[in-house]
């Protein structure tokens, strides 16, 4: 039975003009009495390359079947809920689905995992109507898990792991195994010595190539920093990151590397465009378009994750503790503090999440600023994305820092912007789906 045991460093913030999402640098780990040791699960992504044809056509067309069934589950819990008005319970659906044509094409673990997924979703659904018969959140905003597209493919899970040396053998059902050649992938090297203990493997771009994801367990490393230093982040373009800790030491992360990256892309891109207006190919974006995406997007990616790992080893070396990172107003990509600036906030929240530190998220409510019931729900939905969010909390606008400014004779930057009331907050809280 494992227990959480977790040491959560807090931190007071001053923030003069910007606001400020106080990411901390959270010790988290589940304690496993049966072995003794600290675990925590990391993920090594992949790209499948040098796949033969024969095998490609393979995967593509187990993603395919996965689809099918996911399609096929969905069915039964939205027409359940329809006429029964209650939720279909994954055991009940599995008793249904377990003698369908999709299931046994499917190795049977793969095939429980995306019933389980399908249930999940719809959990969700419900847990989200309960709330809004109480009146903590819109019903027009509880959406029925839809179908997948009808040509479309859905990711593959494997849940019961079998590695044979450095290869991955795809599990087959007894009746596609028939049919179809056992299907090897090598594996990272950096998992050989690694214990494996699910595998995912994510179809992108329409099935023109695949992604696979290994989570592996790791044994966790509790590290006592201090909690008193700091280090906060403002991140932008030409320097993507710049850093400066609570004893006045500073970096900074070039940005103009990722704005080349970007700016040979568009114009790539629009000279691509312009040639397919002429063949008047249409909407559907074409083969050379798709390659270049990957290409950048890969580039992005692996900077994006440098930069962040740079970030938590310098923490990690000079003994800091808590992680202070600088945002606009809200999530929204939109806001006019330029896409790209709020995209490398996504993206560091993302890496944090995918590699397993939890976080704590407080939403600053300025009125007037942040207050926007869409943003709030834009920002909640990015936020149920992550993995390892820990709390999230509404921090009430004050002005209580305002008589440094004037002791500075700096113009106050927010002048006229007066506090929330309590009704604001509460609804603010409401619509980010925190429960009190």
């Amino acid at each position: 039975m494992a227990s959480d045991i977790e040491n959560i460093y807090l931190l007071k913030i001053w923030s003069l003009g910007k606001i400020y999402a106080i990411i901390y640098i959270q010790e988290h780990f589940a304690y496993e009495s049966s072995k003794g040791k600290n675990r925590m699960y990391l993920t090594v992504k992949q790209q499948v390359k040098h796949l033969s044809k024969e095998d490609y056509l393979t995967i593509k067309e187990l993603c395919h079947t996965a689809k099918n069934l996911a399609n096929e589950a969905i069915y039964n819990v939205r027409q359940y809920y329809f006429t029964e008005g209650e939720f279909l319970k994954y055991e009940k659906n599995y008793v249904l689905l377990k003698n369908s044509p999709n299931y046994k094409a499917l190795n049977s673990n793969m095939a429980q995992q995306i019933l389980k997924e399908v249930d999940g979703s719809f959990k969700a659904f419900f847990g989200l109507l309960k709330l809004a018969k109480q009146g903590k959140y819109a019903f027009k905003d509880c959406k029925l898990p839809h179908y997948l597209p009808k040509d479309g493919y859905t990711t593959l899970v494997i849940g019961f792991v079998r590695l044979n040396g450095n290869k991955l053998i795809l599990p087959f059902s007894n009746s596609f195994r028939k049919t179809h050649k056992i299907i090897e992938i090598t594996i990272p090297p950096v998992l050989l010595d690694k214990k494996v203990k699910e595998i995912r493997i994510i179809p992108k771009a329409n099935a023109r190539f695949f992604e696979i994801q290994y989570i592996y367990e790791a044994e966790c490393v509790q590290r006592n920093l201090n909690t008193d230093n700091a280090l906060a982040l403002d991140l932008g373009i030409n320097n993507l990151v710049t850093a400066v800790s609570s004893n006045g030491k500073s970096f900074i992360i070039d940005g103009r590397r990722l704005k080349s990256i970007n700016q040979w892309f568009n114009k790539e891109n629009t000279r691509l465009q312009s040639i397919k207006d002429k063949q008047h190919f249409g909407k559907k974006t074409t083969s050379r378009q798709k390659a270049i995406a990957r290409d950048r997007n890969n580039k992005v990616n692996d900077y994006m994750n440098k930069a962040a790992r740079k970030v938590i080893d310098y923490c990690i070396n000079n003994d800091i503790g808590t992680l202070v990172v600088g945002y606009n107003e809200t999530f929204q990509c939109s806001s006019h503090m330029g896409k790209q600036n709020n995209q490398n906030i996504l993206e560091m929240a993302k890496f944090l999440s995918d590699n397993g530190t939890d976080m704590w998220i407080r939403h600053v409510l300025v009125p007037g600023l942040t207050d926007d019931p869409e943003g709030l729900k834009r920002t909640r939905e990015f936020i149920d994305s992550l993995k390892t969010v820990k709390r999230v909390e509404v921090l009430p606008y004050h002005t209580l820092g305002k008589f440094k400014w004037e002791k500075l004779g700096i113009a106050y930057p927010l002048e006229g912007v007066r506090t929330p009331t309590e009704e604001e907050v509460k609804t603010a809280e409401e619509l980010l789906g925190i429960v009190k």
